[in-house]
């Protein structure tokens, strides 16, 4: 008997066509501090777990990640000055786990048999829940302080002290929830979140998760709380004539001779708004002031590093979030006295 002739395959059918092939959602996985290209791994361990080799990015050629063996200062440091790297390493590197040189290798973008260590998500929601923590703290300690001074009795400290904490986790809730809201929808119509292609070379898109938003803000608002909190422990600004009020030709707009040369009714109202200025910095905490635009430069800058967003993109998420902190807080100051 002859070999049985093959059977041409046989066509799809009309539903078959019109559904396409799901492509794949991507894993996460770490990326170079450099460029962003993600990686297989980070490092690799050997026989002995103190001799490792530090993986080298195939898209640059640089170190994947240098700061894996750099100690917690030198990380808080990098925070400090705002350096990108240290931003792509405690976001997406951190904790992730290497390759051991005495394990057979898998494809690269498949997940390994048995990932040691907190998934990766696990562990995004570890450090967001730490962080925040840590931020509500500094800045329930911030708003406490001055009540502490403030004469009153035991009951109504405890009173106060309660409604600042509900206060300020009500308006830090806002603030995170707002931005988050905003970047998601701002990359949802850019197309880069959720539709991330399993073959993207950009390590952000590929490990991205919402949680990441919120935090880049905690990871970069936790310092200058801390500083506002050590400025009004020991810090207290002296009554002299370097602290006295600026007048009013020092925060004009416009010279004398300009404001005089206008028409009267447009003169009179840059008066007055150059009047409001300062009295408003009078009234103003100057040392909350300076924490609050050094936190929000930070966390937009910590933003433009996570996010593929245009600057003035960046600068309406931020914005925005504050807005939606101050409107709570305002709102909260009508419902309650103590608790704006």
């Amino acid at each position: 008997m002859g070999a049985q002739a093959a059977h041409p395959p046989q066509e799809a059918s009309s539903g078959d066509k019109l559904s396409p092939t799901p492509t794949p959602a991507p894993s996460p996985s770490p990326l170079c501090t450099t460029c962003a290209h993600p990686a297989p791994h980070v490092y690799t361990t050997y026989t002995s777990k103190s001799n490792i080799r530090l993986g080298v990015c195939t898209n640059c050629g640089a170190f994947i990640d240098p700061l894996i063996e750099a100690p917690a200062l030198l990380l808080v440091l990098d925070l400090v000055l705002l350096k990108p790297r240290v931003f792509l390493h405690l976001l997406f590197n951190r904790g992730s786990p290497p390759l051991d040189a005495g394990v057979t290798l898998v494809p690269f973008g498949a997940p390994p048999a048995a990932p040691p260590g907190q998934p990766y998500r696990a562990r995004v929601r570890h450090d967001l829940a730490a962080l925040t923590a840590a931020t509500l703290a500094a800045d329930v300690g911030v708003r406490v302080l001055p009540l502490l001074q403030a004469p009153g009795g035991f009951a109504d400290t405890v009173e106060a002290v309660a409604l600042t904490v509900v206060g300020a986790a009500l308006e830090l809730l806002a603030q995170h929830a707002a931005t988050l809201a905003l970047a998601l929808v701002v990359l949802y119509a850019r197309g880069w979140y959720p539709a991330a292609r399993a073959d993207t070379r950009d390590g952000r898109q590929r490990s991205f998760v919402p949680e990441l938003v919120p935090l880049v803000l905690l990871y970069t608002t936790l310092f200058p709380l801390l500083l506002q909190l050590a400025l009004s422990i020991w810090y207290a600004p002296p009554a002299s004539i370097h602290e006295a009020l600026p007048t009013t030709p020092a925060l004009a707009v416009l010279p004398e001779r300009v404001v005089a040369s206008l028409p009267p009714a447009l003169a009179e109202g840059i008066n007055a708004a150059q009047d409001s200025v300062v009295a408003a910095w009078s009234g103003a905490n100057r040392v909350w002031v300076g924490t609050r635009l050094l936190g929000g430069m930070s966390a937009g800058f910590g933003l433009r590093v996570l996010l593929p967003t245009r600057p003035w993109e960046t600068t309406s998420i931020v914005i925005f979030g504050w807005v939606a902190a101050l409107l709570v807080s305002q709102w909260l100051s009508v419902l309650e006295p103590g608790l704006g």
